[in-house]
């Protein structure tokens, strides 16, 4: 990724750019913030629709899961207009403190989202399981986002995080 072709890509004179953005790694860092607003959003949208389901007790809890645990995969994994190699910038360029609070907001939305929610089916996760959870997930994504996994954005590793979550999630029988 180059200014340039961010510039062009935007249908701005590369002038332009650097006065919002004066260096390639400020722009990263603002498309970084832009994407984990969006994964907050979603997943504030997603459980609003769920709080307003008067049937949610008796929806299938795996589903909710997976619903919830795929705004998140896609908020960190390709899509939405970012390549796979913009996103592996961003984790190149990660700003430790600004990672730390985006998986921060997420896990305190996702904890807010299985408590509203109080499935039968879903154990309202604590403060460590929600911790390991959350970054079980972040550092796998990052971590295969970097080494350029073929299992990046793949069905096998969305179901295998899915399971990791609902584990750690679903009621012990």
């Amino acid at each position: 990724m180059t200014t340039n072709k961010v510039a062009a890509a935007a249908g701005f004179s590369i002038g332009t750019l650097y006065q919002y953005f004066p260096s390639k790694e400020v722009l990263v860092q603002a498309m970084s913030h832009r994407g984990t607003e969006l994964v907050l959003h979603s997943l504030d949208l997603h459980l609003s629709e769920l709080e307003l389901r008067a049937d949610v007790q008796s929806l299938d809890a795996r589903v909710l899961l997976g619903k919830a645990m795929r705004i998140v995969l896609r908020g960190f994994t390709p899509g939405k207009g970012l390549s796979q190699s913009m996103i592996r910038l961003c984790w190149k360029l990660e700003q430790p403190d600004e990672t730390a609070s985006a998986v921060r907001q997420v896990s305190d939305r996702l904890a807010i989202h299985f408590d509203r929610i109080n499935h039968p089916c879903l154990k309202v996760p604590n403060a460590a399981q929600m911790f390991v959870l959350t970054r079980s997930i972040i550092g796998t994504l990052r971590s295969a986002s970097l080494e350029k996994s073929p299992l990046l954005s793949s069905p096998a590793l969305e179901e295998v995080l899915i399971d990791l979550a609902w584990a750690m999630l679903a009621p012990k029988t």
